[in-house]
């Protein structure tokens, strides 16, 4: 029994050995498949990210080309702009674009109709003369048309008042001088006819001494 269990023991071996060794090869060649596959999804998936890569760098290209399109027609598009500003041209006060722009303005700033508001509270408790006067000034300083008129009409004015006043002084002074004639002729006559020489005139009247008499003058001619 012994030597045939010696006998039977290599060969049982020998099959053990070579269940074994299938076993293995099964395992390795079962690894190797994952293996493989896992190479080709990784493969695969590097050939998308390159793929994408590339095509993100073109994207890139596009729009950084795009961009500096942009800026070079906003630079031309600000150069008209500041062209279209200094040109010397006259637009008048009703011109559209003033209008949209001022309205355009106005609707930016959130505190428009509040200032507006205090405006007109302001300008209602204001007497009527204090009204006249603001309605006057912003009449005056509202174009250049109002505002020429007004100094030609103060020069106007100022001129009048001041030949006014020469003249009232020229006219004083002459009027002044013929008094003093008149009373130079009068006292002259008065001399050589009734040979009294003490006259004299105080406050434009002419006084005589005692005893004497003089006729009333006729009222002098204007």
């Amino acid at each position: 029994d012994v030597l045939n269990q010696s006998s039977t023991s290599p060969a049982s071996f020998k099959n053990s050995f070579s269940h074994v060794s299938s076993r293995d090869t099964t395992s390795h060649e079962a690894l190797t498949a994952i293996v493989i596959s896992q190479s080709e999804r990784f493969r695969i998936r590097n050939v998308e990210l390159e793929n994408e890569n590339v095509s993100l760098k073109q994207q890139t290209n596009i729009f950084q080309n795009e961009m500096d399109k942009l800026r070079s027609d906003n630079i031309k598009l600000y150069e008209k702009i500041k062209f279209v500003q200094n040109y010397p041209t006259t637009r008048g006060t009703d011109d559209p674009i003033d209008q949209y722009s001022r309205g355009y303005d106005a609707s930016l700033d959130p505190f428009t109709n509040f200032t507006k508001q205090e405006k007109q509270k302001k300008y209602e408790s204001l007497k009527i003369h204090e009204k006249f006067a603001l309605n006057f000034g912003k009449f005056i300083l509202s174009s250049h048309q109002s505002r020429t008129f007004f100094v030609i009409y103060f020069i106007l004015v100022h001129i009048l008042i001041f030949l006014s006043l020469y003249k009232m002084v020229h006219v004083g002074s002459s009027v002044r001088d013929m008094s003093q004639v008149c009373f130079d002729k009068f006292r002259e006559h008065m001399a050589g006819v009734h040979g009294e020489k003490n006259f004299h005139f105080e406050h434009g009247h002419a006084h005589a001494p005692p005893g004497v008499v003089l006729a009333a003058a006729p009222p002098p001619h204007r």
